[in-house]
């Protein structure tokens, strides 16, 4: 879309990347498409967030949070809305296309941690996650190999923060689990699934 060249994404605030790799250039869409070449792809104007962040800030772990991760809660809600525009588009091209698989791989492509699984290891009804950073998740955002099934399940985290206002609840899993009450994507996605799973479908969440 020639109306989105020149445009520019923000980034973290404690990141130092080029102004020049945050612009939108005329071959942008087709060098993704090259290098990925992906089945289905969508692509917008970025996107300024004011809408979502009221219910944001509405949240009480928004308000709990420190100051440098209430500057980066744009960054934080476009994770989030780009892990569930993926997970509406791979429904729709199932749909579409009356296609089935067997395992779903959600990964960052700049992930350097060494993959230790072996896709022949999983089974239908777990989800597999890793650690990237030492720290426990039930789920870290990173890298996710699971069913079809599962998958979609796990998403609906990325479609509505509205659950966050369950401050009392919320608090007591990251007691639980050791967490850090702080509006961070491992948080968000950890936490939902602890309210959300029962527990033996906790159980069912491996971390390697």
């Amino acid at each position: 879309d020639a109306s989105l060249v020149g445009q520019t994404y923000a980034c973290s605030p404690w990141r130092t990347i080029p102004i020049t790799d945050l612009m939108i250039r005329s071959d942008t869409i087709d060098a993704i498409r090259r290098l990925y070449r992906p089945v289905q792809i969508e692509y917008e104007a970025p996107k300024t967030w004011e809408m979502e962040m009221k219910t944001v800030r509405n949240a009480g772990i928004y308000y709990d949070s420190p100051d440098s991760i209430q500057r980066n809660v744009k960054n934080v809600l476009s994770n989030l809305y780009s892990k569930g525009r993926v997970s509406e588009l791979f429904r729709a091209h199932c749909d579409a296309n009356h296609a089935t698989y067997d395992v779903i791989v959600s990964c960052r492509f700049d992930l350097t941690q060494p993959i230790k699984l072996s896709l022949l290891d999983c089974v239908p009804n777990k989800i597999y996650t890793v650690h990237t950073d030492g720290r426990f998740y039930l789920s870290d955002h990173c890298i996710v190999f699971t069913s079809p099934d599962l998958f979609m399940r796990y998403s609906a985290a990325f479609h509505d923060l509205s659950w966050m206002d369950a401050s009392d609840d919320c608090k007591k899993m990251v007691s639980r689990f050791g967490l850090e009450w702080k509006l961070n994507v491992e948080e968000v996605i950890t936490l939902h699934l602890a309210l959300f799973y029962s527990e033996q479908e906790l159980r069912s969440i491996v971390v390697f």
